[in-house]
């Protein structure tokens, strides 16, 4: 009897002092200020921590915690991603989009549903066109919140500014369309031998019309085209678009017009192109000029040469996510809405800090300084982009006219559609391999001709059409859905 009293109280005792220490610690806990993670791809800013205290000071009035902005190498990032969500880690942002792509982190758990918070959070829904979150859903749920910038999608025809004028014999109003500049093409080539006269760059913005509308490139070697009302999945070198697109590309090659290594040469982004040709297709949007001018030192023309859309998976590029097992998921979403609605802490984080890392030029416009320690460079990575200062060259209303393109733009007949791939990845996987297989003749190194029926039976062998068929299934429950 007493040998039992002796053992109770015992563990009487212990259970008073495992509470005991866990009223301290909860007290402790409770009493400190939360430090948040946010992973983003990038350079590592040498003076991130001298940013990180003023950020601080604004987040810890206004969301009760402190934030610690980790950069990753741009070329390992998306394995670092996958590697934090495959073990559970604890981070409470990231950047998802074209890089940790958004569907594959969301099917594979690394991000947290967000749909029951957006009503905790009216700031975002307030900055945030409810396309844009429709856009964003994947089998019915949010999973990041897109980061406002250019939403509707046009193709730019961008042109050497110094060339151009050079040239003198052409008025910017008179081109609609890539064929318009041919004898600027035909000068550059015997002018200035130095320069590629046509860079490639982007599909489409041919003056050329047909009586179909692209709504998608849905998947390598399969296009959602409309046409007569109705909506369907066809195979793209079934379409008289891209068939005119490897007729003319290869004309310019034969003519001269392009660079002889074209069929192998890979680094197409922008900057690169710009310095090395005088035409090229890119992305068109409000100061597109002058932001490349910000990064490369040259000057530009761009003119829109096609008709803006704003694309079922528009907003699914550059997005902010939460970590599905985030400690404060809570905190993590006032973050985001206040990136998306404080100019000053988004600001804070793009730029730096006021007159150590760029100064002032008018009320508007900075000049960033150089060696700073501090030049992030992308403002597009963390928020909504109408919240930032302009840079030099920047239109006073580079960002009301942005929000005006994406008003006027034509929105999706297919928005919020998302292909499941799963059925037919073996065949997409083989349809990937035939068109690096023939990369030459799609990019207009060989002539269409001469391997067209070659090139599409071998697409059959490989069950193109499946594809098809497949995105045609889904597309028909997706309208289904949406009656």
């Amino acid at each position: 009897m007493q040998k039992a009293k002796k053992i109770f109280l015992l563990l009487l005792i212990q259970i008073i002092l495992v509470s005991l220490y866990a009223c301290g610690r909860t007290s402790e806990t409770a009493g400190m200020i939360p430090t948040l993670k946010w992973y983003v791809h990038g350079e590592v800013q040498p003076d991130q921590e001298r940013v990180n205290k003023e950020i601080n000071k604004i987040l810890e009035d206004k969301a009760g915690c402190h934030l610690d902005i980790i950069y990753l190498d741009p070329q390992v990032y998306a394995e670092k991603m996958q590697m934090l969500m495959a073990s559970n880690d604890t981070y409470d942002l990231c950047f998802t989009g074209y890089v940790n792509t958004y569907k594959k982190a969301a099917q594979k758990g690394g991000l947290l549903a967000l749909d029951g918070y957006l009503d905790d959070f009216p700031g975002i829904r307030e900055a945030i066109p409810e396309y844009a979150l429709e856009a964003a859903k994947i089998d019915g749920k949010i999973y990041a919140i897109p980061n406002i910038q250019i939403m509707a999608q046009c193709t730019g025809l961008f042109i050497n500014k110094e060339l151009f004028e050079e040239y003198g014999q052409m008025d910017v109003e008179d081109i609609s369309g890539v064929e318009d500049v041919e004898p600027f093409l035909e000068w550059v080539k015997n002018t200035h031998p130095e320069i590629h006269a046509f860079g490639l760059g982007d599909a489409r913005g041919w003056k050329k019309k047909f009586d179909y509308k692209l709504i998608s490139e849905i998947c390598l070697g399969v296009d959602i085209i409309e046409k007569g009302g109705k909506i369907e999945a066809v195979r793209s070198f079934s379409t008289r678009e891209k068939l005119y697109e490897a007729k003319k590309i290869r004309e310019y090659f034969e003519k001269g017009y392009m660079r002889p290594d074209i069929a192998v040469y890979d680094s197409f982004d922008s900057d690169n192109i710009c310095r090395t040709s005088a035409v090229w297709r890119g992305v068109y949007k409000p100061g597109a000029s002058a932001e490349l001018y910000e990064r490369t030192g040259i000057e530009t023309i761009c003119i829109p040469v096609s008709q803006p859309i704003i694309r079922h998976d528009t907003g699914k590029t550059t997005m902010t996510g939460v970590g599905r097992y985030s400690r404060y998921p809570d905190k993590a979403m006032r973050i985001i809405e206040l990136m998306n609605t404080d100019k000053e802490l988004y600001n804070l984080v793009c730029f730096g800090i006021e007159g150590v890392h760029y100064k002032m030029k008018d009320e508007k416009h900075i000049e960033k300084i150089p060696d700073s320690g501090y030049n992030v460079g992308n403002s597009w990575m963390f928020g909504k982009q109408f919240n930032a200062l302009l840079l030099e060259g920047q239109e006073d209303d580079v960002w009301e006219q942005t929000e005006r393109f994406n008003e006027n733009a034509e929105v999706s007949p297919i928005m919020g559609f998302s292909f499941d791939t799963t059925a037919v990845s073996r065949e997409i996987a083989g349809i990937e391999t035939i068109y690096e297989q023939y990369t030459a003749f799609t990019k207009g190194f060989e002539p269409l001709e001469a391997y067209y029926d070659e090139f599409v039976s071998e697409l059959e062998n490989v069950g193109i059409d499946n594809v098809v068929n497949e995105v045609n299934r889904q597309l028909e429950e997706f309208f289904e859905y949406k009656k």
